[in-house]
């Protein structure tokens, strides 16, 4: 089964700026586009660096997202979806059901700038 894993590097400021409750108090659009294109060309580049063939899966994938911040858990979920957006056209083609089947979120003990990332192959349906 494929599995590719890659780290993306992070600055923990940047990571506070993209929790979810900086969202919910009400982030400008325009902030939140910024945001979002630079974590797309951010997470493009460490695939591109990491992974020496990034190519597309040919089915579906499980994602596992560990990060190492003082945020709770569920305050990923915005800075995840960026990075998964980042992946499309490397190894997804979209962020549908169709080819992401799962997300875990998780905390690692690691470098605190770190982001770790492991995409693997689902079983076809």
């Amino acid at each position: 089964m494929r599995s590719e894993k890659f780290t993306i590097s992070v600055s923990p400021e940047r990571i506070s700026k993209c929790g979810m409750n900086k969202i919910y108090a009400g982030v400008h659009w325009t902030v939140r586009k910024k945001q979002a294109m630079e974590m797309h060309e951010i997470t493009a580049q460490a695939i591109k660096n990491q992974c020496t063939t990034p190519k597309m899966f040919d089915t579906p994938v499980d994602v596992e997202i560990a990060y190492n911040t003082r945020m709770d858990i569920d305050n990923h979920s915005y800075l995840s979806k960026m990075i998964i957006d980042g992946m499309k056209g490397l190894f997804i083609e979209d962020d549908t059901r169709k080819y992401v089947r799962s997300l875990k979120q998780a905390f690692h003990d690691g470098n605190r700038t770190e982001i770790i990332v492991k995409v693997t192959a689902c079983d076809k349906i």
